[in-house]
């Protein structure tokens, strides 16, 4: 098991029971884990679109999450 630290960011926070935006959230989640499974832990349905960054880079939703990181998962804004 790792555990991940996570920042919420847009409407993201209102759709996480428990999330404390000074704090975060810590998540334990499986080894080798990825950023979908770390999504689905949370609740976070699929018709929220968001982008993960871990220390600036983006991370695809297949990629794996290393154990300690801390990870930004930002709403994907739209519009016109």
């Amino acid at each position: 098991m790792i555990k991940v630290r996570v920042r919420l960011f847009g409407t993201l926070p209102r759709v996480v029971s428990g999330y404390d935006p000074k704090k975060g959230l810590w998540v334990e989640l499986p080894d080798g884990a990825t950023v979908k499974e770390l999504r689905a832990a949370l609740g976070i349905p699929e018709h929220y679109k968001t982008v993960a960054t871990v220390e600036g880079r983006i991370l695809k939703p297949d990629q794996s999450i290393s154990p300690n990181s801390e990870v930004s998962l930002l709403q994907a804004a739209s519009g016109g």
